[in-house]
């Protein structure tokens, strides 16, 4: 696959992305397409602190897409409703040279695709930061800042949604093509008995023997063996503004892993209470256990 460079420009309610040759960055190598065609909006365009973008490669769900972008990103446009609703939270964009490149990696008009869209309440009341992404284990993971709760009940009516802000962990597996997989977590930090709920950055890590030895990971191999390190502040009151008092939070791959699959468990046997209205009528897409 040849070397490109993804530069952001502005278009519209939201940014887009095109390649250029890494010879000749005035050589541009993405197609051309048409104004207005919001399956391009990828990368939010606002100096907001809170709108942001967070993209990684990855492997994607065939051979075809053995490579794709994923993409998390806040809404930022004040158009209208209906452009809203075509610009998803989350989504996998395709890597292959041709008219297809930076579109959805696949999109079925009946079931979807690899997209996550909010319902357009939602988009307008519910704002998600995102902070940082990887992937791991068959995964893509995004950590987010967002509304600790959002509800959607009535039809018509106003959502709910707190004032107080915490942090969530996003998993979608690799090889779905419909993102049916798609599920979200609260992470915590807490030291002594202060919560850092704000997520400020992560990285995963392979983590050197004597600390593999410490969080009883010697016998544990592959993306297994690795942790998240990820770094938390404390807000200023309710909102979203982080203090100077901050934290660093390790945690295991495997119990990430596992957590997940306890969650998606609990909800499929009918022992957790179904949430996730702002995606409107999937199924079991945000949990309410905690990774702590």
């Amino acid at each position: 696959m040849p070397q490109r460079k993804v530069t952001e420009k502005c278009m519209c309610a939201q940014g887009v992305c095109e390649t250029r040759d890494l010879d000749n960055i005035s050589v541009k190598t993405s197609p051309e397409y048409g104004r207005g065609n919001t399956d391009y909006f990828v990368a939010a365009n606002s100096p907001l602190p809170s709108m942001t973008t967070v993209a990684f490669v990855g492997a994607g769900p065939s051979p075809r897409h053995s490579s794709v972008l994923y993409v998390g990103s806040t809404y930022t446009g004040t158009t209208s409703t209906s452009i809203r609703q075509t610009v998803p939270a989350l989504s996998s964009r395709s890597l292959s040279a041709g008219p297809g490149l930076l579109r959805f990696t696949y999109v079925d008009g009946l079931t979807g695709g690899t997209l996550v869209k909010l319902r357009s309440e939602a988009i307008a009341k519910l704002p998600i930061t995102y902070v940082a992404g990887f992937t791991a284990a068959g995964f893509a993971n995004f950590l987010t800042v967002q509304p600790e709760h959002f509800a959607l009940e009535n039809f018509g009516a106003p959502p709910t949604v707190s004032a107080t802000f915490g942090s969530r962990l996003v998993h979608v597996c690799q090889r779905d093509r419909g993102f049916y997989s798609y599920v979200e977590m609260p992470i915590r930090c807490h030291s002594g008995n202060v919560d850092f709920n704000l997520v400020r950055s992560a990285t995963v890590i392979q983590p050197a023997a004597d600390l593999a030895a410490r969080l009883l990971l010697k016998s544990e191999s592959g993306d297994r063996r690795k942790i998240i390190v990820a770094v938390f502040s404390r807000s200023l009151g309710e909102g979203d503004t982080p203090s100077n008092a901050s934290a660093v939070c390790l945690y295991r791959l495997v119990d990430v892993q596992r957590k997940f699959v306890d969650n998606v468990r609990h909800c499929f046997s009918g022992h957790q209470t179904r949430a996730g209205s702002q995606f409107g009528n999937r199924m079991c897409v945000s949990l309410v256990s905690s990774l702590r």
